[in-house]
């Protein structure tokens, strides 16, 4: 028997899902990613490699892929564990890094402090002519200054590098000669793209990550293969993808949030649902948010997935501020201490505990009856918040489940109204372990008609990390406007990305790809705007009007879904040109997960709390559960409850 496994590593808790050549999927939870990258998977693992009655080195040796995602990269932005990180850039740009994406204005402090950037006597204008030289001498200079500054990392971020490198390049060579241990990020080589902040920025963010996450992943292939395991160990990326993991330690800002741009590749691939889809991952730390418009997934101006994390998870702390009012996160118990009922040493009153004394978990049968949880515990974290309040203990938890659900309303109309999608006009797909708590109630509100949790959803971005294809994206910086397309200029500038995107599709053959396709698009804005729209070209190379009206009338209708305006008769500026290149991997047929517990075609009508190995339901009254033939939840939504 050969196996497929998937791990995604949380703030709380670690996910995993197996597959076997039927297509059987056996899924499993673990507490506390703390530890060893190996010793993570390998509990998570030691549950289901019993179930098939094996050992965890047995079960890996029998694998032919692992794809491992993993919060490390987004711990280190946000808590400040990344390496010690330089930023050089051209003379005169020395705030890069303080400018916001629109208005250029002055927002947090800079990632890179000011003493650790460094100006470059160097210039190179939009045309890519060199302007001003490159100051050799200078770039010496500097690299002598981080040596004796201990930098760990160096980014580097040219004015205009991305229509003449030959500068970015000759500083590269110059500082691995000089600085032969320290990782260095070419802002060309990342993002060959405008604006110039955000790509500086993305550029020193990759650089400060390649020291931790080399060591992580280099330390897991080298565990991995001591076992015995030889299969493909690939990484999950923000693009909605997997990528070798020896890319990711390259490329390393793509993996910061590879976990939750795998729950639209899971909603991609679990459900039959129509186009437009409206996917909530909640675990134990974050309540992560994504979407599915027209059939893919939206997508931010770099190309991934776009994802939006609100701090209303399982273990989101509740408290009262001066004016009386209750709060819920962004702090978390995470793993550890955890929430007051795991009796981890958390006192504090959270989600879960919030969950516990309104009876809607099992306190023998949490995490598949493998950790008993602490109702006594959880009744005292919550009885100062209720005395606070002037509440019952019971109506304060049912209020942070209420306001954790108002949080999670708000950031969700935002990312849906960004990419011109109603709400309404969505499926809403759920996935993660506390999402059973508060989503049909999000659902109401929201106005969705209907709602799925997949038969994977405790496991959701696991999931979608087993399915997930290899998928790349190729830019090229070339401007030219509708009324005097550049068409020689722009097929030549396509050919040149489509031949990179192929020789990267030939290299996924080795990694058992079965197919491949490529996606052509543009982004392109009308004169005036100062943010561009991704759209997708209608052709791969212009050969005639013909073309050009295409991608027109396409960027047209595009504006009017995303802005609810269109203006056909007004100039088109066309930017950046992009190929996607997608590597389907081998999978076999899905079947239901080992031990579920539910038969296809049952029916409940709330109120009702459904209760399964890894995670819970809460229905309300007039709420409807339908279990599909392929062990998807489906529910309607009953009508607003009365108080």
């Amino acid at each position: 028997m050969t196996y497929r496994i998937a791990v995604d590593v949380g703030g709380t808790f670690i996910d995993v899902v197996v597959c076997d050549e039927s297509g059987r999927q056996y899924i499993d939870k673990a507490s506390g990613p703390e530890g060893r990258a190996y010793a993570a998977v390998t509990r998570a693992l030691a549950p289901i490699a019993g179930t098939l009655g094996l050992d965890v080195v047995e079960l890996l040796r029998d694998t032919a892929s692992l794809v491992y995602t993993t919060s490390h990269a987004t711990n280190a932005v946000v808590e400040g564990g990344a390496a010690r990180t330089a930023f050089l850039t051209t003379r005169g740009f020395a705030d890069t890094l303080l400018l916001r994406e629109v208005g250029g204005g002055r927002g947090a402090p800079p990632y890179v402090p000011r003493h650790l950037t460094f100006e470059i006597d160097e210039r190179t204008d939009s045309d890519g002519s060199v302007f001003t030289p490159l100051a050799e001498d200078g770039v010496l200079e500097i690299a002598a200054r981080c040596r004796a500054l201990d930098v760990e990392a160096i980014g580097v971020s040219l004015l205009w590098s991305i229509s003449n490198p030959e500068h970015e390049l000759r500083i590269g060579e110059l500082l691995a000669r000089e600085l032969p241990r320290i990782p260095v990020t070419l802002s060309h080589q990342l993002d060959p793209v405008p604006p110039e902040c955000i790509r500086a920025h993305r550029t020193v963010v990759d650089a400060s990550l390649k020291p931790l996450i080399r060591r992580v992943l280099d330390t897991l292939a080298s565990d991995l293969a001591s076992v015995g395991f030889t299969g493909m160990l690939l990484g999950g990326t923000d693009l909605g993808g997997a990528w070798p993991v020896e890319l990711v330690t390259e490329q390393p800002i793509h993996s910061v949030r590879g976990g939750p741009s795998m729950a639209a590749a899971a909603a991609l691939h679990a459900c039959r649902y129509g186009p437009e889809l409206l996917i909530c991952d909640i675990g134990g730390t974050t309540f992560d948010v994504s979407l599915v418009s027209g059939g893919t997934p939206a997508a931010t101006g770099t190309g991934a997935v776009d994802t939006r994390s609100i701090g209303v998870g399982g273990g989101s702390i509740a408290s009262v501020d001066d004016a009386g009012l209750m709060n819920i996160g962004p702090d978390s118990a995470g793993s550890s201490p955890g929430p007051a009922c795991y009796g981890t040493g958390g006192t504090l009153p959270t989600l879960t505990d919030a969950a516990l004394v309104l009876g809607y978990l099992d306190p023998e049968g949490f995490l598949d009856g493998r950790m008993p949880l602490d109702a006594e515990a959880a009744l005292a974290a919550w009885e100062p918040v209720a005395a606070a309040l002037g509440l019952a203990v019971e109506d304060a938890a049912r209020g942070a489940m209420v306001i954790a659900a108002q949080r999670a309303v708000t950031e969700i109309r935002g990312l849906a109204a960004a990419h011109g999608v109603d709400p309404r006009d969505t499926t809403l797909v759920a996935g993660g372990g506390a999402a059973g708590l508060i989503i049909v109630a999000l659902a109401r509100e929201l106005g969705c008609a209907r709602m799925v949790l997949p038969s994977v959803s405790p496991v959701l971005a696991a999931a979608g990390a087993l399915h997930a294809d290899v998928i790349r994206d190729f830019h090229t910086t070339g401007y030219t406007e509708s009324d005097s397309f550049a068409a020689g200029h722009i097929n030549e500038l396509l050919s040149d990305i489509e031949d990179r995107a192929d020789r990267f599709l030939e290299k996924a053959t080795a990694l058992g790809s079965v197919t491949s396709h490529k996606v052509f698009s543009v982004h392109a804005r009308y004169p005036g705007e100062l943010t561009v729209l991704q759209t997708r070209l209608p052709v791969s190379r212009f050969r005639g009007l013909a073309g050009i009206a295409a991608l027109l009338d396409s960027f047209h209708r595009n504006h009017e879904r995303v802005h609810s305006t269109r203006e056909p008769g007004q100039r088109v500026e066309c930017l950046v040109w992009q190929v996607r290149a997608v590597a389907s991997l081998e999978n076999g047929p899905d079947a239901l997960p080992a031990r579920w517990p539910l038969t296809p075609g049952t029916k409940v009508t709330g109120p009702a709390v459904v209760r399964q190995p890894f995670s819970t339901l809460v229905l309300h009254p007039g709420d409807r559960l339908t279990i599909a033939d392929n062990g998807d939840h489906l529910i309607s939504p009953g009508p607003v409850p009365v108080s």
